[in-house]
Parts: structure tokens; sequence; C-alpha cells
């Protein structure tokens, strides 16, 4: 179930904000003095406990965050009280735990495996922006409007190379403001992070979470604690041309959409489109996906599962590599035979790509590592 603000956090920030005393009694560093850009926001972290500097007197707020590190400070800003980092070995686990059961490092580095390699490399701008779009929708905070998202993505003057499985966060998380841009008008999301910018994001995001609570209603398709379907809203039960939902009739809609976008057919990252059920915005094959699926099911919600003995025609598949990071997003096109095979159709990421019909899908295949959402009535 998602959390909810923790009330505290507002409270302590409002203290921090009105009394000197509490600031006096703040660490001093030596290489962070008041006129440091992020003199508060590092000194409010250290207060808050969600970090701390070093015992030569530095805070060193160059010093790149590892992602043990922002995995430290994102725990002991939204999840304090729900661990136990007394003589943990290794010291990060106690943190990583309490994110990973709150989905916090879904669709991350760190959301298949962690390996100390891993922890202790610094973080990307990438998994940090995702890791705060799932604290975002984890503590039930209102994600902006399409058209702010639209705007934000306008702005993004890299947003043609953010990687498909990543938009959705930096695009949230730019139009929340609780990342910027760079100077030169990029994303930059594979630029590493350092400590005070961790201070300052993450000071960002609790003021945001505090000021935008949203309606106590869950986001689509997040933090579910495990229960893989999503809430789905009522629906007529037919598909978009209000025919029955049945394997046979959805069938007959995917001849109509391979007319429609034959083989060939140029798709590429310039491609984008809005699913309302889906509740996102996407580029490219993941844009394919979507709207196949909106022209085939109109209305009807979104369930996803990984149980691939019930794969039918038109669900959508997102396909994930041996590290868990998506790669691609395809429709099921036919049935599954006998010896498990089923043809799929989808569209491109890259420059030159097109619409194929003739990929194949093998629900017995040991290297298949797949989510599985599908509209079908229960």
């Amino acid at each position: 179930m998602r959390k909810h603000l923790r009330f505290w956090a507002l409270t302590l920030s409002v203290c921090l904000a009105l009394s000197t005393t509490i600031m006096a009694v703040s660490p001093s560093f030596s290489d962070v003095p008041t006129t440091h850009w992020a003199y508060t926001e590092i000194t409010e972290a250290v207060n808050r406990g969600i970090t701390n500097g070093y015992d030569d007197g530095t805070f060193r707020p160059t010093a790149s965050v590892t992602n043990g590190h922002f995995s430290a400070f994102l725990a002991r800003a939204f999840y304090k009280g729900e661990y136990d980092d007394s003589n943990a070995n290794p010291w990060w686990k106690p943190y990583t735990d309490a994110l990973d059961r709150h989905g916090v490092l879904e669709d991350t580095t760190l959301g298949t495996t962690i390996r100390t390699v891993t922890i202790n490399e610094p973080i990307n701008r990438y998994d940090m922006a995702q890791m705060m779009y799932n604290i975002l929708v984890d503590q039930g905070a209102q994600i902006p409007a399409q058209a702010e998202q639209e705007k934000a993505q306008a702005a993004i003057g890299d947003w043609t190379s953010v990687p498909t499985e990543y938009q959705n966060a930096v695009t949230a998380c730019y139009a929340a403001g609780v990342l910027n841009g760079q100077t030169d008008g990029n994303f930059g999301g594979t630029n590493l992070m350092n400590r005070t910018q961790g201070c300052v994001v993450v000071d960002r995001l609790t003021n945001y979470i505090a000021e935008n609570p949203g309606d106590g209603t869950a986001n689509p398709d997040q933090g579910n604690d495990g229960d893989d379907d999503t809430t789905p809203p009522a629906s007529t039960g037919t598909l978009a041309n209000g025919e029955p939902a049945t394997v046979e009739n959805v069938l007959a809609m995917l001849d109509e959409i391979k007319e429609k976008y034959p083989q060939g057919t140029p798709w590429t990252v310039a491609n984008s489109y809005y699913s309302p059920a889906f509740g996102t915005n996407s580029t490219g094959c993941a844009a394919y996906a979507y709207t196949v699926s909106d022209l085939i099911f109109g209305d009807l919600p979104v369930r996803k599962h990984t149980d691939y003995s019930s794969i039918k025609p038109g669900d959508v598949l997102e396909i994930k590599n041996s590290s868990g990071q998506t790669f691609h997003w395809s429709v099921v096109a036919s049935e599954v035979d006998d010896e498990g095979w089923f043809q799929t159709t989808g569209g491109g990421s890259n420059p030159g790509d097109t619409v194929l019909w003739n990929s194949w899908g093998d629900i017995n295949s040991e290297s298949a590592n797949w989510v599985v959402y599908t509209r079908y009535p229960e």
C-alpha cells in the first residue's frame, strides 16, 4: 500500500526554517562556508540525519554520491523508522531493503540485483531521476499534468536521447522542478551526481511532496507492494470498435491495424504518444505499443502480470534484458501455438527504424524476461 507523506518531514522543515537555535547547532564544515550556494540544503540534510561530514571536518561537496549513499539519503529522508542500520553488514543493505519494499528501486540499475561494484559506483542522473519518481508515486504525491510534462520535454535539449525506460521519470521530475537541466540545456542523464546535488534534490523532493500531496489515489502502475494488478477503472468490457473483448475480435482488429501501419512504416523515437489507459507519454517502440493497444482496447483498463502461459493477442510486452533494464516494447500479434511461439509487432526507437510484423516470441525460452500488460476483462 502506498504511503502518504510523513508529516514529520514537513514539520521538521518548518521548524528548521523558523528556529535559529537549530541552525546554530548545525555542524560547520571547512569546505561549506555560509556563502556556498547550497549551504541551507546541506545544513538541513545534516540536521535531519540524512547525511553527515567527514572526520577531518569537511563535507566534500563535490565528491560523487554513490548508489549506496543516495539510497541511504532517500531511506533516511522518507522511510525513517522502517529499517535497522545498527551493525548492518553490508552497511547499505537496510536502506536498499527499505527502498525495495516501497518499489523505489524499480526500473533502476539497483532494481534487479545489487552488487558491491554497483552500489559503490557514483549514481547517474537517470537512476537518480527514476528513484525520485518512484518516491513521488509511493508517497502519493501529485504527478505533474500532461501539459506540464510536454512543456518539460520541449525544454530538455537532449530529450530524444533519453532512453525509453527513463523518460517518464525524467519528464515528471523535470516538470516538478525536483531535477533541473544543465547549463547547456540538456538533461545529461549519464552524468554523475555529487554530494551537494544529492542534498539539494532530496530537499526539493521533500518540499514538493509536502506542497503537492495529491488526492490519495494511486498513480498507475507503480508501487503496488508486490500485487502486479493495477486498480482498474470502470469500463464497458468492449473493444474500441464496440465488439466484445474476445481473442477472435482482437485478431480482426490487429489485421486492420496492420493495414494502417504495414511492415516498413517508419517509426522512430520521433514518434510520441500519450496513452490515457497507461497513464503516460511515450516515444519510439513504447509509443507504438501503446498506440496499438489503445486502438484495440479503447478505454479498457490495464493489468500486468508475468504469467507467459496466459499471453493473448493484443497484450503489450515490456521486454527486459538480463540486467532487468527495459530495452523494447512490442504487441502480441497472434495466438500462442502448441510449441509456445507467437508473432509480435513493434515499432523502433532509432533513426531509420520501421514497424515490424514478423518478429517472434517463445514462452518457453529460458531468456524470456517480460512484463505482460493485458486489457482483457478478468
